[in-house]
């Protein structure tokens, strides 16, 4: 499996990644900021007597 990888390689993989803008996954819509952190929206869910109950989602 693997093996090594050459020198700058993992930089050639991520940039894809790093670029992305707009991707509508599973968890919503995901944008990449200019540091590499992912800009996207956050579920908020309450436990109610051990139910999970969807309150909200706060967007950026």
């Amino acid at each position: 499996m693997g093996g090594k990888r050459k020198k700058g390689e993992d930089k050639i993989m991520a940039f894809p990644f790093f670029a992305t803008k707009d991707f509508a996954g599973v968890t919503g819509v995901i944008t990449m900021g200019p540091n590499h952190n992912p800009i996207k929206g956050v579920t908020v869910i309450k436990v109610d007597q051990g139910q999970f109950v969807y309150q909200t989602t706060i967007n950026p």
